[in-house]
């Protein structure tokens, strides 16, 4: 049972968390080994966050598995990779 539904907060979802973190332009994703639509939606939504200050997301340290997800959905194109 998720933490949400034990305690009847709202699920945490993309939309609702990105705007948390709408001064972020830098994410370290050199843990990350795994990428589902979650962080594809996160990451889409920084995207957007950031366009709204003129700005790109960074990302930096993507694992081979995770850059080609970024690519196949599409998200890839609208950042701006770091090694």
């Amino acid at each position: 049972m998720s933490f949400a539904r034990a305690t009847g907060a709202p699920e945490p979802t993309a939309g609702s968390v990105a705007p948390l973190l709408c001064d972020v332009e830098l994410v370290d994703m050199s843990r990350v080994t795994f990428a589902d639509s979650s962080t594809v939606g996160l990451l889409a939504s920084m995207i957007a966050l950031c366009r709204e200050r003129d700005a790109r997301l960074r990302v930096r340290g993507l694992d081979p598995l995770v850059e080609t997800t970024l690519e196949v959905t599409g998200v890839l194109g609208a950042l701006d990779v770091e090694p």
